[in-house]
């Protein structure tokens, strides 16, 4: 499954700035390995040295930049432990939104998931993925929104912020936007069933979907340990 992704945390000031331009940079695919020189970035963006330091501090705290001995800071390898590690996070933080809210989604709720899945599937056509995962992120706050509780999606986006640059990797790697339509789609008829284990198990699906692929991906594949109980994943 297609997986949604969080808004960018709020950009306030030029230190915000640079760090968002910088994870884009690299959430978008910029090689594991990369160098990320403090004075080539400066001079790209017009800055001083100063906000891009403390730019890649931050994203060195983020998991997304290294420091390596006569190298500086480079961009990190995509690990699976790291995956594994988001994903449980994910699986009891957002499998619990995915219950809670398809059990008190509203008929204007189901009304805006169905736009929604609309717009995923003219997206999904156009191989936009950019357009395809905001539009997923969309979908799913709808759910966890019914909810009514805003840590909890806050905390959602926060997660799956953290999970984007593998969701990217893989779906740029192994799966055609076109296939995770129906994946959307049974999660969206268990929203308009009522039905909160069901919701929950397509989520939890798709999220182990997304792990078992990195860890094909990265040569790993013996090494993923799916968290779903009965090991049925949820293809997308």
């Amino acid at each position: 499954m297609a997986e949604p992704l969080g808004q960018p945390l709020l950009v306030t000031t030029l230190d915000d700035r640079v760090y968002e331009a910088i994870r884009d940079r690299i959430v978008q695919g910029l090689a594991p390995g990369t160098p990320l020189r403090l004075a080539d970035l400066a001079a790209q963006f017009g800055v001083s040295i100063m906000p891009v330091r403390a730019a890649l501090a931050r994203l060195e705290q983020d998991g997304l930049v290294r420091q390596q001995p006569h190298r500086g800071s480079v961009v990190s390898p995509l690990e699976l432990e790291d995956l594994e590690e988001i994903q449980a996070l994910r699986f009891g933080i957002e499998g619990y939104a995915a219950r809670r809210g398809a059990a008190a989604v509203r008929t204007a709720d189901i009304k805006k998931m169905h736009s929604l899945v609309r717009r995923l599937r003219a997206a999904a056509v156009a191989a936009d993925l950019d357009s395809y995962l905001e539009l997923a992120a969309a979908f799913h706050d709808v759910c966890y929104a019914a909810v009514g509780r805003p840590r909890l999606t806050a905390l959602v986006a926060v997660h799956r912020r953290a999970a984007e640059r593998y969701i990217r990797a893989v779906l740029a790697h192994e799966q055609p936007l076109g296939e995770s339509v129906a994946a959307q789609e049974r999660f969206l008829a268990a929203c308009e069933a009522g039905d909160g284990a069901a919701a929950e198990r397509e989520l939890r699906g798709s999220l182990d979907w997304l792990t078992v692929e990195l860890a094909r991906l990265l040569g790993e594949g013996a090494a993923a340990t799916p968290f779903v109980p009965d090991g049925v994943l949820v293809p997308a």
